[in-house]
């Protein structure tokens, strides 16, 4: 978030410098207008640093085992679809994993010469990673296990535990949280709460659906990797520890540990499982070079490289085909935008419209100007919400944009709300949504298709998919594009259906009753 702010402030003074805003206000124009290029911002930063992860896992394989392993290692996760997509997205799950691969390339280093230099720069990029996304917390395990490791052999010594390198690792660690989330130094008992509240819902052992460890496993997983490649790494996982024990608990110490915290609970996020994702394509690049190696023992250079090439293609496959149908996908245009644009061109501005929006489903259509100067006087002078409704108020009125009367559809009393006065009339226009994600409801309340259906025509269906025969979703994030069966969908976003009320419709009629 911090970062994010930071680059919108480099490109607000770019802005200024270049005379595209000629003011801050202006800045917040554009946002309250048009958020694109934020919202461009913010995936660009996911994607170098999705890219950047795919050096990383390199350069950790080549650490732990060779180049040959490192080699297939990175290309498995150029294209493990779960990694893939994510870094379409401006979430926090790709710039967390980014953090612990670089934190957990100097635990490598330290693992191989223990040093200063190696536990501060780990305890850096952990304080990072923890401040991205608190899983981060979790690398002290493998950094430990390196400080430990010889305690067998040596027996154990007190002065393992008073090691300025655990202080330099622990300080940076802690250094490096606070000035990535500084509100928890001005706010400790609310940060406190919001960490407590993370980790209850996280590791919650009552829910609906699959416990976490099999959820993962049969869709996460399973999906977001292929089932050949998933296997491949299950594989390797062992081999890993069949080939050196040491260096197998340094390196999946961490996946281990989260998987076994975040599978207790039910709230499967499947991007959760984004963090695993490099070090499964690590054991299994080294699940296929040994593989190729027993197999193939006997034979020619050229021949080994064709069946390593051969193996290593297949594997990706799956990946490679959803990530090119993700990207055909999301190059076309959502419904929700489609909608949007159809209700503005389509409609005179004034008129009445009530849109039933799923979440994250608002057509994001503009109040009239009298509803939008009444909102720009309601707020504090000064105030991000007063420049952004102003911003809107000046669109409107410019004929930038229409305003219409926004309606809500209260489903409690079965009526039709405006600017909090109960209507006993019907809304001009009516947008039902319809929801290929298992977490929302699917479609808008029975009565209010029924009423759709009976005083109201039909004027456009903006379609997203059809048939959801063979498609998997996230069971808790709203991502309008699926996990699998991507044949069933042409564009991202819900189905949408544009009504206009009939002309002879008469205006005082309501919904006939309230939902029981």
């Amino acid at each position: 978030m911090y970062l994010y702010h930071g680059l919108f402030r480099i490109y607000g003074f770019l802005g200024l410098a270049s005379g595209r805003f000629d003011s801050s206000s202006r800045l917040i124009a554009e946002y309250a207008n048009d958020p694109t290029r934020f919202f461009l911002i913010g995936r660009i930063v996911s994607g170098i640093l999705g890219t950047l992860s795919v050096v990383l896992t390199y350069r950790l394989a080549a650490r732990f085992f060779d180049t040959r392993v490192a080699l297939i290692s990175g290309f498995f996760l150029a294209f493990a679809y779960l990694h893939v997509r994510d870094s379409h997205f401006a979430t926090t799950d790709v710039a967390a994993t980014f953090f612990i691969l670089c934190s957990y390339l100097w635990i490598a280093e330290a693992f191989e010469a223990p040093s200063i230099r190696a536990y501060l720069m780990s305890g850096t990029f952990a304080g990072l990673a923890t401040s991205t996304k608190y899983l981060g917390m979790l690398l002290p395990v493998p950094m430990m296990l390196v400080h430990f490791r010889d305690w067998k052999e040596t027996g154990f010594r007190p002065g393992l535990l008073l090691d300025r390198k655990v202080f330099w690792f622990g300080g940076a660690l802690v250094f490096f949280f606070f000035l990535g989330t500084p509100f928890s130094l001005t706010e400790p008992l609310e940060a406190f709460r919001d960490f407590r509240r993370e980790a209850r819902a996280v590791l919650a052992t009552s829910g609906h659906g699959h416990i976490g460890w099999l959820y993962h496993l049969i869709v996460s997983l399973r999906h977001g990797l292929g089932l050949p490649l998933l296997l491949a790494s299950l594989a390797g996982l062992v081999l890993a520890f069949r080939a050196d024990k040491r260096k197998a608990w340094v390196l999946l110490s961490f996946p281990l540990v989260y998987y076994a915290l975040m599978g207790r609970g039910y709230r499967n996020f499947t991007r959760y499982a984004v963090p695993l994702v490099p070090f499964l394509c690590i054991t299994a690049g080294l699940c296929v070079a040994v593989l190729c190696a027993g197999v193939a023992r006997r034979w020619t250079p050229r021949a080994r490289a064709v069946l390593l090439t051969t193996m290593t293609c297949s594997l990706i496959l799956p990946g490679l085909v959803k990530s090119v149908r993700l990207d055909a996908l999301l190059l076309e245009m959502d419904t929700r935008v489609a909608a949007r644009r159809y209700v503005e061109s389509a409609f005179p501005p004034g008129e009445s419209v009530c849109v039933l929006p799923l979440t994250f489903g608002d057509l994001e259509l503009y109040p009239t100007s009298e509803t939008l100067a009444r909102q720009t006087q309601t707020e504090p002078p000064g105030s991000i919400r007063r420049w952004m409704a102003s911003a809107r108020l000046e669109a409107v009125q410019a004929g930038v944009h229409p305003g219409f009367r926004l309606w809500e559809y209260d489903s409690q009393s079965g009526k039709f709300i405006w600017e909090g006065t109960i209507m006993d009339t019907l809304p001009d226009v009516l947008v039902l949504e319809e929801s290929p994600l298992p977490v929302l409801k699917r479609m808008a309340p029975e009565e209010i298709r029924t009423l759709a259906s009976s005083r109201y025509t039909l004027a456009k269906s903006l379609l997203a998919y059809g048939d959801l025969t063979g498609s998997v979703f996230d069971d808790l994030d709203i991502f309008y594009v699926p996990l699998a069966g991507f044949g069933n969908f042409s564009r991202p976003g819900p189905n949408i259906h544009v009504y206009r009320r009939l002309e002879t419709t008469p205006s005082s009629e309501a919904v006939s009753s309230p939902p029981r």
